[in-house]
């Protein structure tokens, strides 16, 4: 009587053990998931607003050498055409 009494118990506790262990792992893995997803695509405030447009971003580089961000000058005919209109040596100092 005690015998089966005991070999019933270990099985219901084991069976218990192994389901709520699963339950366990599997929330702790959708966790993690869920996590690992949020950091992933989340971004900074900084990251946000000072994110350059696509065509300035086509024209830079990184300079591994130097460790700093380089522009190229862009195309002629990729962007549209700006004046220069500041000029330090035309500059009026009486008018300011």
């Amino acid at each position: 009587m005690k015998t089966k009494l005991l070999t019933k118990v270990i099985k219901i506790n084991s069976n218990y053990w192994f389901n709520s262990t699963r339950q366990l792992t599997q929330t702790t893995l959708n966790k993690l998931n869920t996590e690992k997803a949020k950091t992933e695509n989340a971004k900074s405030e900084k990251q946000q607003i000072y994110k350059a447009t696509e065509a300035y971003d086509a024209y830079s580089y990184f300079d591994i050498e130097i460790e700093m961000v380089k522009y190229r000058i862009p195309q002629p005919t990729s962007l549209p055409p700006k004046e220069n209109t500041w000029c330090p040596e035309k500059l009026d100092r009486n008018k300011i």
